[in-house]
């Protein structure tokens, strides 16, 4: 809808919201009605109205394969530096 520069194929991800859900999978319709729709999100937009504008998640939105508790990607994380600072240390000090 906004005509983002993507490359043919790749489509940007945007937070799912009633805009978003009530026209997914209606093309041939978002093509007929496209001018409206776009005189929809601008003004969605303009009253920065989270049901309509489309609140972009980024495209690697889609690496994203599970749902854990912050605690516990904290903990990974915290885990996995000091694999590599264990690991690599001697690279550091030189």
């Amino acid at each position: 809808m906004r005509g983002a520069p993507f490359p043919a194929g790749i489509a940007d991800r945007v937070l799912r919201n009633q805009f978003n859900s009530t026209w997914e999978g209606r093309t041939l319709e978002i093509s007929a009605l496209y001018s409206d729709l776009q005189r929809v999100l601008e003004a969605g937009a303009q009253a920065h109205d989270p049901s309509v504008v489309d609140i972009s998640a980024g495209v690697a939105v889609g690496l994203i394969s599970s749902l854990e508790p912050a605690g516990v990607i904290v903990q990974r994380i915290v885990s996995e530096a000091e694999e590599l600072l264990r690991q690599r240390s001697a690279l550091l000090v030189r």
